[in-house]
């Protein structure tokens, strides 16, 4: 029975039930296994970092021209950065 139905009755349970899909599934899972479900943004990001990260990976696919390495994308991006917020560099006059 199950091998002629069971897999679309879990698609319709999918689609119509999740809840009583999750209630099912959770009662197939052995009670001695722990179980830890989080979503977390690669690298450790906070949230704000990483859709900070996912608009400037955007901004470039969307402006790379074809054809350009990805080398010479990010070489662009960081002269860009290093000529926006250069420090001036103070000497002191030589002691006369």
């Amino acid at each position: 029975m199950w091998e002629a139905c069971g897999k679309e009755v879990l698609k319709r349970l999918a689609i119509e039930e999740p809840a009583k899909l999750t209630t099912i599934a959770y009662g197939l899972v052995p009670k001695d296994i722990f179980l830890n479900v989080a979503q977390a943004a690669p690298g450790g990001l906070e949230p704000d970092e990483w859709a900070t990260l996912r608009r400037v990976l955007d901004i470039i696919q969307a402006t790379a021209p074809d054809g350009v390495a990805p080398s010479l994308m990010f070489e662009t991006i960081e002269h860009a950065l290093r000529s926006e917020f250069a420090r001036p560099i103070t000497v002191a006059p030589p002691p006369y």
